[in-house]
């Protein structure tokens, strides 16, 4: 496969941007924060580049599992890091959305490829796709806020504050943007 070490580099990417945002989490460090979200960049770059090769270097259409899956972890990635230059930035939930991409990325490189053709590719289909693919990366961000709210809320019951649980935003930030999510 021409894209085993792409994929394999952006899974990196993705794997260091994770553990640096952490580290800037339990830190409080804007500079972490930053270089996390540069290695979150390279890596959507070297995804961008396997995912237009899959979908626009072949034809017909090749909609297997694990390129749906891939896609769809570029798109939750790119929510992440648009929602950076926003004021509710959203970029802490990339804490748990890029060890996710960069697993689903190292299992479309474990998992044979098995060649899902889709032929007739009419308006109706592109529009059913890229709104469904939208659509699973928006709740997909929702759920992980939904889980950083449980958790938030299972600490404060407790009168136990971890660094992280206190580094991550006010709990009614959360719901807001979580409420805004949905």
């Amino acid at each position: 496969m021409t894209h085993d070490i792409p994929l394999l580099l952006a899974a990196i990417f993705y794997l260091v941007a994770a553990g640096l945002l952490y580290k800037s989490i339990r830190q409080r460090s804007a500079g972490w924060r930053s270089v996390s979200l540069a290695f979150a960049v390279a890596g959507v770059f070297v995804h961008t580049g396997v995912q237009i090769n899959q979908w626009f270097g072949t034809s017909p259409l090749n909609v297997a599992l694990p390129h749906l899956m891939s896609l769809c972890a570029l798109v939750i990635i790119l929510l992440v890091i648009f929602s950076a230059l926003t004021r509710n930035t959203l970029y802490d939930a990339g804490l748990v959305a890029l060890p996710i991409a960069a697993g689903v990325l190292m299992l479309e490189w474990v998992i044979p490829e098995q060649v899902i053709p889709l032929t007739d590719v009419s308006g109706g289909i592109a529009v059913h796709l890229i709104s469904s693919v939208l659509a699973f990366g928006v709740l997909s961000i929702a759920g992980v806020y939904a889980l950083f709210v449980a958790i938030i809320d299972h600490f404060l019951r407790r009168h136990h504050l971890n660094p992280l649980v206190s580094a991550l935003p006010a709990l009614d930030v959360l719901e807001s943007l979580l409420f805004k999510l949905i």
